[in-house]
C-alpha cells in the first residue's frame, strides 16, 4: 500500500511538473502561481525546489530580454564573451580583464565552458549565466533554512526577496563576475558555518571571480570573528575596528613585499590602499539606512538566540555568520569615503541580506495569506521596477503579460 501510494504521488507530482512547464512556455507568471498554490498546498520540498527552479528560470529569461545598449558594463561583457570563439582556452584566460588580466581566472573559464553550449549566441550565455547563479544561491537558501528548519512554505520569502528586490536584480545582470562571486559566497557562508564543510575550491573560484571576495577569507575562516561578544573578546574586536580604520596604510606596508610580483594578492593590496573613485555616486541615505537595519536586526537575532541559551556548538555558528556580516557593513561604513570600495562591497551586504530575512522568517509565525502577500508585492515591485529603471527591457505587454520565452527572445535562443 505505502509503495502504491508513493508511485501515485509521484505520478502527480511528474503531472504537475509537465502543466507547470507548459504553462511557462505560455505564460510563466501563471506557471508560477500554479507552483506556489502546489507548495501551498503539499508544503513538500520537492514543491518548493519546483517553484525555485521556474523563478530561476523566470527571472533569468526578464534578464536577457535587457537591452545590451542600455547598460555601461554589458557591452564589454559580450565583446569578451565572444572572444572565447577566436582564442585558445590559455590565451583567453590569461586577456581576460581590464586592470587584472590573468588574475581572475575563474570566470573566463565560466565563460569558455559556457561558449561551447551557446557559442555566438549572447541571449543564451547570459540566460546561463543567471540561472546558474539563481540555482546556486536557491540551494543555498533552500539549505540554510532546512538548518533553521522553517517550513517550505515560509521560505518562499528569502526566495522572492532575492529574485525581485531591484538591487539584488539589478546587480544579476549588471555586473556578472560579481553576482557570480556573491553565488559562491551565499554557498560556502551556509556549507561552512552550519555544515561543517571547508569549501576551499568554491571559495577559490570565487576569488579567482572577482578578487574584492578575498576580503571574506578573514571573515569566514579565522577563528578571531567568530568569537562572542564578552569581556575577554571585547579587546580582539576593539583589535579588529582598528585595523579597518588602518585598512590603507596595512596594505601599502603588506604590498612593499610583493610590489615586484604580478600575482592575485598584489593587486589586491594594490587596490586597497588608495582611494578609489568609482562612476557611480557616493552611498544614499537609503543604502546607509540599509546597512544599519541589517546590523539591527541581526543584533536582535543574537539577542534573542543567547536568551534561549541554546547549545554553545549552535550558537557558534550563528555568530560566525552574524559576526561576518555586520563586521562587513561596518567597514562599508567606515570606508564610506572610499567611492568604489563602499559601492562594491555594498553588493556583498545586500545579497547577504537574505540571512537576516531568515532570521525573521524563523522568528515570526507567518499565515499562508501574509506570505501570499509578500508573494504579490514582490512581483508589483519587479513591475515597478520595470517601469522605473533607467535600464531598457524590452519585454512585450509588461512584467505580468510576459510571455517567457517571447517570439524576440525565441528568435534569440534559438536562431542566432
Amino acid at each position: 500500500m505505502q509503495f502504491s501510494a508513493r508511485v501515485n504521488a509521484n505520478s502527480q507530482f511528474f503531472m504537475i511538473i509537465i502543466l507547470t512547464t507548459v504553462l511557462f512556455l505560455i505564460c510563466p507568471l501563471i506557471s508560477i502561481l500554479v507552483a506556489y498554490w502546489v507548495l501551498l498546498r503539499e508544503n513538500k520540498e520537492r514543491c518548493l525546489w519546483l517553484f525555485a527552479v521556474l523563478m530561476a528560470c523566470y527571472i533569468s529569461f526578464i534578464n536577457i530580454s535587457k537591452s545590451i545598449s542600455s547598460d555601461p558594463d554589458l557591452p564589454w561583457y559580450t565583446e569578451q564573451y565572444l572572444e572565447a570563439g577566436n582564442l585558445s582556452y590559455i590565451q583567453y584566460i590569461m586577456g581576460f580583464g581590464l586592470n587584472g588580466k590573468g588574475r581572475e581566472l575563474f570566470f573566463p573559464t565560466f565563460n569558455y565552458l559556457v561558449y561551447f553550449i551557446a557559442g555566438d549566441n549572447v541571449a543564451l550565455y547570459r540566460f546561463i549565466h543567471s540561472l546558474v547563479c539563481y540555482i546556486l544561491v536557491f540551494f543555498a537558501i533552500i539549505r540554510f533554512t532546512t538548518y533553521l528548519k522553517i517550513d517550505n512554505r515560509k521560505i518562499v520569502i528569502p526566495l522572492l526577496w532575492y529574485t525581485c528586490f531591484p538591487w539584488i536584480f539589478t546587480y544579476s545582470q549588471t555586473i556578472l563576475r560579481q553576482f557570480l562571486a556573491c553565488s559562491f559566497l551565499l554557498w560556502i557562508c551556509v556549507e561552512y558555518f552550519f555544515y561543517d564543510k571547508k569549501m576551499i575550491i568554491p571559495f577559490a573560484c570565487m576569488v579567482l571571480s572577482h578578487t574584492s571576495t578575498i576580503l571574506f577569507f578573514p571573515l569566514v575562516y579565522l577563528p578571531f570573528f567568530h568569537k562572542e561578544l564578552t569581556r575577554k573578546s571585547i579587546v580582539f574586536y576593539l583589535i579588529g575596528i582598528l585595523l579597518f580604520l588602518l585598512i590603507q596604510p596595512i596594505a601599502e606596508f603588506l604590498g612593499m613585499f610583493v610590489a615586484d610580483s604580478d600575482t592575485i594578492l598584489s593587486y589586491a593590496l594594490k587596490r586597497a590602499s588608495s582611494d578609489t573613485t568609482f562612476e557611480l555616486p557616493p552611498l544614499g541615505l537609503s543604502k546607509i539606512l540599509f546597512l544599519m537595519l541589517e546590523i539591527g536586526v541581526l543584533l536582535y537575532y543574537y539577542i534573542q538566540i543567547k536568551v534561549k541559551q541554546i547549545d554553545a556548538g549552535v550558537l557558534k555558528r550563528h555568530i560566525g555568520l552574524i559576526n561576518s556580516i555586520i563586521i562587513l557593513n561596518l567597514f562599508i561604513l567606515i570606508n564610506i569615503h572610499q567611492l568604489e570600495l563602499s559601492n562594491r562591497l555594498f553588493t556583498y551586504s545586500a545579497v547577504l541580506s537574505v540571512f537576516p530575512l531568515c532570521y525573521l522568517v524563523q522568528k515570526y509565525r507567518l499565515k499562508e495569506n501574509v506570505i501570499t502577500l509578500f508573494f504579490v508585492i514582490m512581483q508589483l515591485l519587479l513591475v515597478l521596477y520595470f517601469m522605473n529603471s533607467i535600464y531598457i527591457y524590452e519585454i512585450p505587454f509588461g512584467c505580468l503579460l510576459y510571455t517567457s520565452p517571447s517570439h524576440e527572445t525565441s528568435l534569440h535562443l534559438v536562431c542566432r
